[in-house]
């Protein structure tokens, strides 16, 4: 059975090995982009938790008898420009299953627990970036609703 709860201090190893196998996959698409996922793991999981912190988000895990096989961060933005003005939106920092643990349904659990954290908290809008060359990301959010309406460029300046 999978259980999806808030993340806890000894959720963080589990969490590390998403996080690892998270930025291997990426480094696929984008190397020069993306370190390897074990010299990151640590600081960036600390860099996850503080962002979730000071932006009113949550990171909720993925558990399947007592490993953690995925996770979602999710935070809330507040914009206040004269374009946006107190604008507020959710934010997908991470959102991971392991390999061994795909195609099962998780990914969207763990979607479907950020969108009802969201919403409990009057926030009715979500934002994430994927990488355009990640086609099954990509069609996964599209599957549950999102739209595409912009596109990030990178340049390496040498």
């Amino acid at each position: 059975m999978i259980n999806i709860r808030e993340y806890e201090d000894r959720d963080s190893e589990g969490v590390k090995d998403c996080i690892i196998e998270l930025q291997d996959f990426e480094r696929v698409f984008e190397p020069d982009l993306r370190p390897e996922g074990n010299k990151i793991a640590d600081d960036y999981l600390k860099y996850a938790v503080d962002r979730v912190k000071e932006n009113d988000g949550k990171i909720f895990v993925a558990e399947s008898d007592h490993n953690i096989i995925g996770f979602v961060s999710v935070i809330v933005n507040k914009e206040d420009s004269p374009a946006y003005p107190k604008d507020k939106y959710g934010y997908i920092m991470d959102l991971v299953t392991l390999s061994t643990s795909r195609k099962s349904g998780i990914g969207e659990m763990l979607l479907k627990k950020a969108e009802e954290f969201l919403k409990e908290n009057g926030i009715h809008r979500l934002d994430l970036h994927v990488f355009s060359k990640n086609n099954t990301a990509g069609d996964f959010y599209i599957k549950r609703g999102f739209r595409e309406i912009d596109k990030g460029m990178t340049k390496i300046i040498d």
